[in-house]
């Protein structure tokens, strides 16, 4: 089956199937190219930030705060 046969294929199937799909391709790539899987330590701390900033979304440091803070201390 060619790439865009199988493409037409993959258009019929739900958006949860494709974007499953579209997962399950990256992983591979991150497998097949050495990259580094996110430690468990390191995913609690991402999913501990998230959850902060969920539930206080105004409580938030801007990106022009910082390079302020960063062009003074220069």
């Amino acid at each position: 089956m060619s790439h865009s046969e199988t493409l037409n294929a993959i258009k019929s199937w739900s958006v949860d199937d494709r974007v499953e799909l579209v997962n399950q391709i990256w992983d591979s790539i991150a497998d097949d190219s050495g990259v580094t899987k996110i430690t468990d330590p390191l995913r609690a701390e991402l999913d501990r930030r998230i959850a902060g900033y969920e539930s206080d979304p105004i409580n938030v440091v801007t990106w022009e705060r910082i390079e302020a803070q960063l062009d003074a201390e220069s």
